[in-house]
């Protein structure tokens, strides 16, 4: 917890930030960004789980499509619900089962995080679909597909 809210830290505080020659008359502060710690949790488990074999950008691209998701409208308005939601995530049901370590997890996480802020460009384009290659959802055939990362498939 002590390494997220570090990582937090360095994420909002622009370099330079902390010199003692900054003016205290600075009254255009943005205003504090919240992420919910649910949240952001619910996103890194998703990514390591559904992508931690595709490295950082296979993570990132599963994090944005959860967010595009939640952005799109067709789908719950909050991000654990869409995580949630029975047949999407198809890892859901199994994040309890799946120890949570090593360098994936801090990668996991980080871009969990970038992806909340809207600190990390979205790899996909877009997509709120997306498959492993090795399997041919009936749905595929309906959608434009926008990238290939890994072995995802994703489609807006």
């Amino acid at each position: 917890m002590l390494r997220l809210a570090a990582l937090l830290l360095a994420l909002l505080l622009p370099l330079g930030s902390a010199s003692a020659s900054m003016p205290r008359s600075v009254k255009h502060e943005p205003p504090p960004i919240v992420i919910d710690q649910v949240e952001l949790d619910a996103l890194a488990r998703v990514a390591y789980c559904e992508a931690r074999g595709e490295g950082m950008l296979g993570m990132r691209a599963v994090a944005h499509v959860a967010i595009n998701r939640v952005e799109d409208g067709r789908w719950r308005d909050d991000l654990v619900g869409v995580l949630s939601q029975r047949a999407q995530f198809t890892c859901w049901t199994m994040l309890d089962r799946i120890r949570y370590q090593g360098d994936a997890w801090d990668t996991a996480q980080r871009e969990a995080l970038l992806a909340l802020l809207g600190r990390s460009a979205d790899p996909t384009g877009g997509a709120t679909h997306y498959h492993a290659d090795y399997v041919n959802p009936r749905w595929n055939r309906r959608l434009p597909r926008l990238a290939t990362i890994g072995r995802h498939i994703f489609y807006a």
